[in-house]
């Protein structure tokens, strides 16, 4: 072979092998693009979707809250008063979520009152009681029953 052939089948075999292998290099960098968009499109429904559900929980959380002080301002919720209580003296305690005292005592040593009657035996409420959750247990239980 020449020196001028030998040339020439270089040229040929870089040819050959760009002709063999851009299609296959082609296609793979097609398939990682292709990927690529697959998993950004896949993260974008993600944050879309976990945006959603903040949002969801937000406004669920501010409706809690709002029905609980709906509730909480109806002296209707349930209260436990022991009969053997003085007036002004005495505390009257959560049904729904009673403080210690309660459970010490017994739910058989109280009687079960809505808080607006305990209101006007002149008892003042448990502050050991937690009333916010069952301001919120009483309007949950109220707006299931609705």
């Amino acid at each position: 072979m020449t020196g001028a052939s030998f040339g020439f089948a270089r040229t040929l075999a870089g040819y050959h092998r760009e002709v063999t292998t851009t299609p296959a290099a082609a296609s793979g960098h097609a398939i990682r693009t292709l990927q690529q968009r697959k998993l950004q499109l896949i993260r974008q429904h993600r944050a879309e979707q976990q945006r959603l559900v903040r949002e969801l929980q937000a406004g669920l959380a501010q409706i809690d809250q709002l029905m609980a002080e709906a509730a909480d301002g109806s002296l209707a919720l349930p209260c436990l008063v022991s009969p053997a209580t003085s007036p002004g003296t005495a505390v009257y305690h959560s049904k729904d979520q009673p403080c210690g005292w309660v459970w010490i005592h017994g739910l058989d040593a109280f009687e079960e009152c809505p808080e607006h009657d305990a209101l006007q035996r002149h008892l003042t409420r448990c502050t050991a009681c937690d009333w916010k959750t069952a301001a919120t247990t009483y309007a949950h239980n109220n707006a299931q029953g609705s």
